[in-house]
């Protein structure tokens, strides 16, 4: 079991490290549709992406992949919005 958890651990360790070196290389126009988007949300209550999945959207950007495959309800919802800054979302 201690082997399992020392695993686990080590796992999100790199996760966070990951997380991290992608923080200081925002998209602005990314930064700019999660603020705008975040204003949408509070006011209607509606449900978007959480940090790791625009963390994820990000670097997809910054490798210049526009194209974003995914099953998240919350990222096909904002679908359109993200075409309009040039990531196409893929069901």
């Amino acid at each position: 079991m201690a082997g399992n958890e020392t695993a686990a651990s080590d796992q999100l360790n790199d996760h966070q490290a990951a997380t991290r070196s992608l923080t200081h290389l925002p998209v602005q126009a990314l930064v700019d549709l999660e603020v705008q988007l975040r204003a949408v949300a509070l006011a209607t209550g509606a449900k978007l992406p959480g940090k790791i999945d625009w963390l994820h959207l990000h670097a997809h950007r910054l490798r210049q992949r526009h194209f974003f495959l995914t099953r998240d309800n919350a990222i096909l919802k904002i679908a359109g919005e993200l075409a309009g800054i040039g990531v196409i979302v893929i069901a």
